[in-house]
């Protein structure tokens, strides 16, 4: 599935309720396994398997091993994932029915301090589904590793969606390493794209899904924004290799 049109759902859905869902997408579009470590396995960015039902995208992540839960990782020193992360969606194609964990670890290489575990079922065998983790029970702590754990053979990932919950607040907003301020903002819109590593793409979707600033290849780290925006909700989207981040501005 695109991930414009997920990330549009979780817009429309979440708006409704008072609520923008602040995401980070992994969906390797561009073959691209940056941030991810692999352990136990070989892994590529391939084609999609069976590109139908819930995911006609172009690529996938394939994973084959023959050891005992092979996985991948994202880690980071300084904190992978804060404590506000409240759902975790994959799309998975297996050939066999098999389990697939999700872990959180509070430092480099520990034992797992919360894990939750959903099975694929016999009925999805050699079809995309998609699963999705509820971590809202989650101990507080700043996490360095998430893993994505299966068992040995071979199975495909994509559109790995990390998703938070963001209140209507007037803060500046911050997820991973993109900051959009002022916010909320007038005339001006700033955009952090320090930590980055490679050129972004930046979008802004009014609350109805249209696409009211576009701006590609933006290789500068600070991106400043005069708009004529009008007053009201809108959500921005930062692509950069294989993730998107997202999250809320408030323009007045």
């Amino acid at each position: 599935m695109k991930t414009k049109l997920s990330l549009l759902t979780i817009y429309l859905l979440t708006a409704f309720c008072g609520i923008i869902a602040q995401t980070v997408t992994y969906d390797f579009e561009d073959g691209s396994l940056a941030d991810w470590f692999v352990y136990s396995a070989t892994t590529n960015a391939v084609a999609n398997p069976s590109p139908s039902g819930i995911n006609t995208s172009s690529q996938s992540v394939e994973l084959v091993s023959s050891a005992d839960w092979p996985g991948f990782r994202l880690d980071n020193d300084t904190g992978v994932i804060s404590s506000d992360i409240k759902t975790i969606s994959l799309m998975v194609y297996s050939p066999v029915d098999r389990f697939i964990t999700v872990t959180f670890a509070e430092s480099i290489s520990s034992t797992a301090n919360f894990s939750v575990t959903i099975g694929v079922g016999a009925a999805n065998v050699n079809t995309w589904v998609k699963l999705d983790y509820d971590i809202s029970a989650i101990p507080t702590y700043d996490y360095r590793e998430m893993h994505i754990i299966m068992q040995n053979g071979t199975v495909y990932y994509d559109n790995i969606v990390l998703v938070s919950d963001g209140s209507l607040g007037t803060n500046d907003l911050t997820l991973e390493t993109v900051k959009v301020y002022p916010n909320p903002a007038t005339d001006k819109i700033n955009i952090d794209l320090s930590t980055l590593g490679a050129k972004a793409s930046i979008d802004i979707h009014d609350l109805t899904g249209k696409l009211v600033y576009n701006e590609k290849d933006v290789s500068n780290k600070l991106h400043s924004i005069e708009h004529h925006l009008k007053s009201g909700m809108y959500i921005v989207s930062i692509k950069s290799e294989n993730k998107t981040i997202t999250n809320k501005l408030l323009i007045n």
